[in-house]
């Protein structure tokens, strides 16, 4: 190991790669003057070991702002993202019922639900669907809960879509968040609570 390549390594401890680079390139000429070497030659390792120096301490610095600028884009999705999920409630006016529950932070815009009530057919001992129709819901802020609402087929009066916690039902949301991104989620709900089911 050469006398140069030593303080080169000293001066990157003390200085990091910046200045080590500058070292060298300060330094390798005054080396080759003394050791009567071409100094043009010095000159041009010297120039090349700052520029490589610089561009890995930019490529550092710009990974570095990626990194930072992801974190920073994940967290405001956190912040905006609204997560709505199909539940059982039960309240002082109505029985037990369904609700739509934005367990998120954002604000859920034109949630829409597409509902159906699973039923075990008796003839055949499989599952069948029955659709429920429900009613679109504008804006659903975080942490919020409101009523599924279908409307009587006769009279067109609204009334919350009932169930009881035993039954299970599938559901597909679609809704937005304030910047407009769209979202769907595909959920069953039953005894044991609501699951996320592949879409």
């Amino acid at each position: 190991m050469t006398r140069l390549t030593i303080w080169c390594q000293r001066l990157a401890q003390r200085t990091g790669l910046t200045g080590a680079a500058a070292g060298v390139f300060l330094g390798a000429p005054l080396v080759a003057w003394i050791a009567g070497w071409n100094v043009g030659n010095a000159v041009v390792f010297g120039t090349g070991v700052v520029v490589l120096a610089y561009t890995y301490e930019t490529y550092q610095i710009r990974q570095q702002m990626v990194r930072q600028t992801g974190e920073m884009q994940a967290q405001r999705e956190l912040q905006i993202r609204p997560f709505v999920v199909i539940d059982f409630e039960r309240t002082p006016s109505y029985p037990i019922h369904l609700v739509l529950r934005n367990i998120g932070h954002g604000t859920a815009l034109g949630v829409s639900c597409s509902l159906f009530r699973i039923e075990m057919d008796p003839a055949t001992s499989k599952e069948r669907k029955r659709e429920e129709e429900c009613e679109r819901i504008d804006v659903l802020a975080g942490h919020e809960s409101r009523s599924l609402i279908s409307r009587d087929w006769e009279s067109g009066e609204p009334f919350p879509v009932k169930g009881l916690s035993q039954e299970t039902f599938e559901a597909t949301i679609t809704y937005k968040n304030i910047e407009g991104s769209s979202y769907k989620s595909h959920l069953r709900l039953g005894p044991d609570g609501y699951e996320v089911l592949k879409s």
